[in-house]
């Protein structure tokens, strides 16, 4: 039996660590493993994809277009017909020509749902450019079910052509950086996320602050960017702080993954206080790091109930600060119970045989 030949736009991998280079590196990593696709990655770096996608069953092909554009519009819709794939995996938006194909994994819709966070520019070229890729796209993916409830409500498409694969815990759990001498650490709250308004750094900082937890020792760190458009706010609540609370707070870039598993494993405790999220990775890598976590019931992280009484309203000041004081005292709290959830859950094998019976029976349904 002939394999089904699937290209996969991976550009992404050659800028830096984002979402989407998680999701297609846990996705085909594992759908490699099924000896019915022949899977080709595309991308300008490749040396670096071989680097992140070791299975010697891989095909790699080096993008040369230098811009977005001339990579969809000729580029690959020449790529696809010369070597005549059957499938061809796009992120979010698709070539205007239908060569084959296509899979469209559309991750989220929040600049529609939460418009006061993304600029009108964005939302106004994002929102045409996705929904017509969605429509000329033969399946589409998304993370979350809140993310399939916003394609069906935004884009008019129905609900049973979504296909849920989410994202699933992808950290070597078998290798921790001891991060706490290096960083002069030993108790302290975590939050991973780069900083922008919708994953509220500023009112993680105001509840620390207003706890006075700096006074029992504890630091707070926040893992990622620090630069991004619209933390003004958090900088300058930052800036009017006492020189005792400013030296409580650490900021830290740039690090490896087995810095961000140390940086799990020790922490006292990981907030995760997002007001709006297409699915939500970092809660769950703490989990998988036996760490505690207290998470928002938001959006797309309302699916976490195994977080039970530690989920929580991020707009609710009160409630953030109650659950704060309690899990930080829980000498109960259900580690190996959450844990086996989440990997039952969110598991990189079981989401990759779900998206491999999508594939096939489609593909089965346009060979007869």
């Amino acid at each position: 039996m002939n394999k089904i030949k699937l290209l996969v736009d991976a550009h992404v991998f050659d800028d830096s660590y984002q979402g989407t280079t998680t999701y297609l590196k846990g996705l085909y990593s594992a759908l490699v493993k099924d000896d019915a696709f022949e899977i080709t990655l595309a991308a300008h770096n490749i040396e670096h994809l071989k680097t992140v996608f070791t299975n010697p069953a891989f095909k790699f092909h080096r993008l040369t277009a230098g811009s977005k554009y001339k990579r969809l519009a000729s580029e690959l819709p020449a790529l696809i017909r010369a070597k005549r794939f059957d499938f061809a995996h796009f992120q979010y938006i698709t070539p205007l020509l239908h060569k084959c194909c296509y899979i469209n994994t559309i991750h989220d819709l929040l600049f529609l749902d939460f418009p006061d966070y993304f600029p009108f520019s964005y939302r106004f070229t994002k929102k045409y450019i996705f929904k017509m890729s969605a429509r000329k796209s033969d399946i589409i993916c998304t993370v979350s079910e809140y993310s399939r409830q916003a394609l069906v409500k935004h884009f008019g498409i129905s609900h049973n052509k979504i296909t849920v694969t989410p994202n699933a815990v992808d950290l070597p759990v078998t290798t921790a950086v001891d991060i706490r001498a290096k960083h002069q650490l030993d108790k302290y709250i975590l939050f991973v996320s780069r900083m922008e308004p919708r994953k509220n750094h500023y009112g993680m900082l105001k509840v620390f602050v207003e706890l006075e937890l700096y006074r029992q020792g504890y630091k707070l760190v926040f893992v990622g960017r620090t630069n991004d458009v619209g933390a003004d706010v958090y900088h300058t609540y930052l800036a009017g702080l006492s020189p005792e609370i400013k030296n409580a707070v650490k900021h830290i870039e740039n690090i490896s993954y087995d810095e961000l598993a140390g940086f799990y494993k020790y922490a006292s405790l990981f907030v995760y206080p997002s007001l709006a999220e297409g699915f939500g990775i970092p809660p769950l890598e703490a989990v998988l790091m036996n760490c505690k976590v207290l998470c928002s019931d938001k959006t797309a992280m309302a699916d976490f109930t195994f977080f039970g009484n530690y989920l929580f309203n991020p707009e609710d000041m009160e409630e953030w600060k109650r659950k704060t004081l309690a899990i930080l005292s829980d000498n109960s709290y259900p580690f190996e119970q959450i844990r086996k959830a989440v990997t039952e859950t969110y598991n990189w094998q079981t989401i990759a045989d779900h998206f491999a019976e999508k594939i096939k029976s489609h593909f089965q349904s346009i060979e007869h």
